[in-house]
């Protein structure tokens, strides 16, 4: 029951994040249109530091993990 509330709460938030990067996304991208294009690049730094947070994510699961050891939301 504690692990599928915690992945509930976890659905909730990734879609909050997914929400607020394609807002971000629509007003960089917005930004960048009326820049010279030699100036442009918000957009594509916006997705990589999206994807720089994913790995930072994804590979900081199993050390958050540790913090459950031998409990009940193990």
């Amino acid at each position: 029951e504690l692990n599928q509330c915690a992945a509930d709460e976890w659905e909730v938030a990734d879609a909050r994040l997914n929400e607020a990067y394609q807002n971000a996304m629509t007003l960089v991208k917005a930004w960048d249109a009326r820049l010279p294009a030699g100036e442009r690049g918000g957009a594509e730094a916006l997705r990589a530091a999206r994807r720089a947070g994913i790995v930072f994510r994804d590979q900081g699961r199993p050390a958050e993990g540790y913090a459950m050891k031998g409990g009940s939301a193990e």
